[in-house]
């Protein structure tokens, strides 16, 4: 991390990892890790998985390889994001700004006359949806000015959609964000809650949309999932994910 000039957030971003996930790495806690952590550690290391599990140093044809793909460049330091009309590449900014900076939730409450957005859960639901009602699980602060009207997060209770978004996260969407097949969504289905209607959010990704209905697929396992079109509430993008919930139970 030295070598390269990166902290613990880069890593945590690079590898779309929980900030606390990196931190207990680097303090030891984490002795085992999966596969498919490996990799996605590795490559926010710029080496290979076999360097890390095994020592085995890789050539410079590889790291080259490595840096191609993911699109590496010369760390410079970051500039404060600036506004635009466009509202995702406002939320694409604040997401780059969370991560840079690690503004802690304390100095995020201190700050003023900053947008606040809803956060809801799964209020005991076994698959991974939320509820998405007038009363959200809490409300969260933006570090940055922005209007946050139609900005909304869905907390990750499951691994349905692991390694992309894991248990903990926030996954972040906004109701103007058009979402496109490919797109990761919150798709808003109508349903019933302890004998009443509501509504329930499903992070997933958009596989096909036509005017009868609309195909959606989880991670893990990879299942697709067809909801008729008139049971859709809304379909909108994720337009980014992260920051941890800590001592919030799903």
């Amino acid at each position: 991390m030295a070598e390269l000039g990166l902290s613990q957030a880069d890593i945590a971003r690079r590898g779309r990892f929980n900030a606390t996930f990196v931190s207990d790495l680097l303090r030891g806690k984490k002795l085992t890790l999966h596969a498919g952590n490996y990799g996605r550690l590795a490559r926010a290391l710029l080496t290979t998985q076999a360097y890390l599990q095994a020592g085995t140093q890789p050539s410079e044809a590889e790291i080259e390889r490595i840096k191609a793909e993911v699109g590496w460049q010369p760390e410079i330091a970051p500039a404060e994001p600036e506004l635009s009309p466009d509202v995702a590449a406002d939320l694409d900014a604040i997401s780059r700004h969370l991560a840079d900076q690690a503004a802690s939730r304390a100095e995020i409450k201190k700050a003023e006359e900053l947008g606040r957005f809803p956060v809801y859960r799964s209020g005991g639901r076994f698959d991974g949806g939320s509820i998405v009602e007038s009363f959200p699980l809490y409300h969260l602060t933006l570090p940055i000015k922005v209007q946050a009207n139609g900005l909304y997060a869905v907390a990750i209770s499951d691994s349905t959609m692991s390694p992309r978004y894991e248990p903990g996260e926030l996954a972040y969407a906004h109701k103007s964000a058009i979402a496109r097949p490919k797109d990761y969504v919150s798709i808003l289905v109508k349903g019933r809650v302890n004998y009443r209607d509501a509504i329930i959010a499903y992070i997933r990704q958009l596989v096909h949309e036509s005017a009868d209905e609309v195909i959606v697929r989880q991670i893990s396992p990879s299942i697709e999932t067809r909801f008729a079109r008139d049971s859709i509430e809304g379909i909108h993008r994720v337009v980014f994910a992260g920051e941890p919930i800590e001592n919030i139970g799903f």
